[in-house]
């Protein structure tokens, strides 16, 4: 999963997962890859199947939104 999240942090907009970012919080890698997960379907309609999984509802919580 840090694999995944490097690379797609090399071209897409992860500051929401930093430090004082809205979706820093829990600072888990699980969280931090759901968002980026998020982040990169948006932009390729694809999600890699060996870490990632659809979701029926939106995943956004506090002050957390997925776009």
């Amino acid at each position: 999963m840090q694999g995944f999240l490097d690379d797609v942090c090399k071209t897409l907009d992860c500051s929401a997962i930093n430090p004082g970012g809205s979706c820093y919080e829990p600072n888990i890698l699980r969280s931090h890859t759901s968002f980026v997960l998020n982040l990169n379907y948006r932009k390729t309609n694809l999600c890699p199947q060996d870490i990632g999984t659809y979701a029926a509802t939106d995943p956004s919580y506090g002050n957390c939104i997925y776009p």
